[in-house]
């Protein structure tokens, strides 16, 4: 599942979609919500995986699986926030070039 993640990330340029395949594999697979992952504490997460009906490889499994999704889940945020931030730039030096060619009109 993680492969075809990542295929997905290299294949799709819209990261709305990717984010959304996301948030799928942690209902599927952890049946809670990415918030939940980053609002708790890392042990607590630990005791909830470990207390679940598991083998210690699953475990194991489970544990590579979700660190693998909180690390793709906080680059994407961070390419989102850093198109906007980019984007942002760009107006506000668009703005500052306009308001130049306003004053020097006058």
């Amino acid at each position: 599942m993680l492969a075809k993640l990542l295929r997905l990330k290299v294949e799709e340029p819209d990261t709305t979609i990717v984010q959304e395949r996301i948030n799928e594999m942690y209902r599927q697979f952890f049946r809670r919500t990415a918030d939940y992952f980053f609002e708790m504490e890392k042990e607590d997460i630990l005791d909830e995986l470990e207390s679940d009906e598991l083998s210690v490889t699953e475990q194991q499994a489970m544990i590579q699986m979700l660190s693998e999704l909180l690390y793709q889940d906080g680059l994407i945020k961070k390419d989102i926030t850093d198109t906007t931030m980019n984007s942002g730039r760009k107006l506000h030096r668009m703005n500052l070039s306009l308001f130049k060619v306003n004053i020097m009109a006058k």
